[in-house]
């Protein structure tokens, strides 16, 4: 049996190594609010919500290359930005691919702990969707307009789910 082979969203030959910042929104398989809620315009985490954040957080720790900007934890999805900077001589180059699959498995991780020692809400099959959107920022305008983006996601939430 053959299945149907997944859209590549990533752009032809970029070198996702690039130094330079990039914006990621990453979903929730099934998109359950299990991070929080939104009440007047404001995120409000739950436990499992706060590690999730915390290992967001985090990530410089592992990829010293990589530095954290403007970002949200909303209720079933994230988006943040991050800039990848070039690697020193004992640092390796480090992809946005690389990052993303470092979160994702330290935070599928944590929430499973999280389920079975902590009463957590358990998910059926993959806890995040397996694909990521990105979208390489180019210039100071376009940061910009993504970090606006980002501080105004929770009060949008709150409109589109009354």
């Amino acid at each position: 049996m053959t299945y149907p082979r997944r859209r590549n969203m990533r752009l032809p030959a970029f070198d996702y190594t690039e130094p330079g910042p990039y914006f990621v929104t990453i979903c929730l398989n099934a998109r359950e609010p299990r991070f929080g809620s939104v009440q007047d315009g404001t995120v409000y985490l739950t436990t499992a919500g706060e590690a999730i954040r915390d290992i967001w957080i985090a990530l410089p720790r592992r990829f010293p290359a990589l530095m954290l900007d403007a970002f949200v934890l909303m209720p079933d999805h994230l988006h943040g930005i991050l800039t990848l900077h070039d690697g020193t001589v004992d640092q390796a180059k480090v992809s946005l691919g690389d990052v993303i699959k470092a979160f994702k498995s330290e935070s599928t991780t944590t929430y499973i702990h999280g389920v079975r020692q902590l009463g957590w809400p358990p998910f059926d099959g993959r806890f995040w969707q397996s694909n990521y959107y990105e979208h390489v920022i180019r210039n100071d305008r376009d940061l910009e307009t993504k970090r606006a983006y980002i501080e105004g996601n929770p009060a949008r939430w709150q409109e589109m789910h009354p």
